[in-house]
């Protein structure tokens, strides 16, 4: 608990391939992971991130990095990710459920050159939007989601072209 702060990891400036992985962040008040300003190349993986009264993963200004295999429950939100710069974001192979705010939120600082990779999420049962996609459209890649029973809607915002569709595909 990093009682000062009220977050379970908060992360300053200008750290280069950091890793945060297989750790339980339960119930630190805040965030789960506050990762602030200038942090490149951050792997955030196969953590456990329950119970925080803001977002399990709060990501702030000139970040970019992986987020995967992440089990993100019962918090204010999910992912909250905004002004990704300096390189692609991926989120991929989490679980983003029962958060009372958006399971996912999104926003760059370039539309085109910044871009999110969503692949293979569950994202399910939020009180926000489930997928929250403030810019981007067509430059973000977004794939294989379960996005289902969000209280606001599944998908929402600048989405590629497709994104939240149902197919069948007979053989």
């Amino acid at each position: 608990n990093n009682s000062g702060y009220n977050r379970g990891i908060d992360v300053h400036n200008y750290n280069h391939n950091l890793k945060i992985e297989d750790n339980s962040i339960i119930n630190n008040g805040e965030h789960g992971i506050r990762i602030n300003e200038r942090n490149d190349m951050y792997s955030i993986k196969s953590n456990t991130i329950n119970s925080h009264s803001y977002y399990g993963i709060y990501l702030n200004v000139y970040n970019h990095g992986n987020v995967e295999y992440n089990l993100i429950v019962n918090n204010g939100g999910g992912i909250y990710i905004n002004g990704a710069y300096y390189g692609p974001t991926s989120i991929l192979n989490n679980t983003i459920s029962d958060n009372n705010n958006d399971g996912l939120y999104w926003n760059s600082y370039n539309d085109n050159q910044y871009t999110l990779r969503l692949v293979n999420n569950s994202i399910t049962s939020n009180n926000g939007v489930g997928v929250n996609i403030n810019n981007g459209g067509n430059s973000n890649s977004i794939y294989y989601n379960n996005s289902w029973n969000n209280s606001n809607g599944n998908y929402s915002g600048s989405l590629a072209t497709g994104t939240g569709n149902l197919t069948n595909i007979n053989t």
